[in-house]
């Protein structure tokens, strides 16, 4: 699934992480993301995704909206942290409790969130319910035409796309 996050946004020609603080000049800088939810799967876009974020050096700080559930992200440092030819890759998670936990049946239930980050690329990742079912994102910097860019790039890389077969 990783590999078709990078793809997704190299092929959408989205400019580095550089435009959203990961670098000493910029920080404090507030960025605003969008994109599409989509079953990692299938690559179904299932709805709007959407952030906000005030990223310092390897601190991911600020807002994520992924299909109308929204979750406030305040990593002080990344779970992993990267670097090679492509450039740096990071990676935060954070566990969130479960909203009704007795739907879940067993004791403390919690989510999953996985955020991605890469030079040169976007932002990334995916909520995974207690169960591991998981919902992905891809979010770039706002601009007028990157949602139905991601759509069409989802619908040319889905599993059953025979162009992919």
């Amino acid at each position: 699934m990783e590999s078709n996050r990078r793809k997704t946004l190299k092929a959408l020609g989205i400019t580095g992480l550089s435009t959203i603080g990961f670098t000493s000049n910029s920080v404090g800088r507030t960025n605003k993301y969008v994109g599409v939810a989509y079953n990692p799967e299938t690559h179904e876009v299932l709805g709007d995704a959407s952030g906000q974020f005030n990223a310092k050096l390897d601190q991911m700080v600020g807002a994520l909206n992924v299909m109308g559930e929204k979750y406030q992200i305040s990593q002080e440092s990344p779970e992993m942290s990267s670097k090679n030819k492509l450039g740096k890759r990071t990676r935060f998670v954070k566990q969130i409790p479960a909203k009704q936990p007795e739907k879940w049946g067993f004791k403390n239930p919690k989510y999953t969130l996985k955020i991605f980050t890469a030079e040169g690329t976007g932002i990334t990742g995916y909520i995974a319910n207690p169960v591991y079912q998981k919902v992905a994102f891809s979010l770039a910097p706002n601009s007028p035409n990157v949602k139905a860019e991601m759509k069409k790039h989802l619908k040319r890389t889905a599993p059953n796309n025979e162009v992919n077969s």
